[in-house]
């Protein structure tokens, strides 16, 4: 049921197979990644770029938790969603909601968002007609 919501089919069956198989690195190139402007993981409206992020979140819970993975890296996962949700805000000129998301994240990382945000808006104010 929750997999029908998933905006990306690929990403969950690769950790699929990862979760029920052995993996091994290869030190080589095998595959090549084509990006594609207004994709799936290229969202141009922000309700799509916070439903991929979502969406994101959404599976690696799902595997987390299939994985029986500590609190900590359910945590970690927690707020590299938030992270990315904030980040998202604030590029869609949403300053509050990204503030709002930033809340959760360690002293450190809000630091860098405030700093992000002086610089894009210092940046675009000087060199907008």
């Amino acid at each position: 049921e929750e997999a029908k919501t998933w905006k990306m089919g690929d990403y969950p069956t690769w950790l699929w197979f990862c979760l029920n198989s052995k993996v091994s690195f290869l030190d080589e190139v095998v595959a090549v990644y084509r990006v594609s402007p207004g994709t799936a993981s290229r969202p141009k409206t922000l309700a799509e770029q916070k439903a991929f992020a979502d969406s994101t979140y959404s599976i690696q819970m799902h595997f987390a938790t299939a994985a029986n993975v500590d609190i900590e890296t359910l945590d970690l996962i927690k707020r590299s969603w938030r992270k990315a949700l904030t980040y998202i805000y604030i590029n869609n000129d949403e300053y509050g909601r990204g503030l709002e998301e930033a809340k959760i994240l360690p002293p450190l990382q809000r630091v860098h968002v405030l700093l992000y945000i002086l610089k894009k808006r210092w940046f675009f104010k000087r060199f907008s007609c």
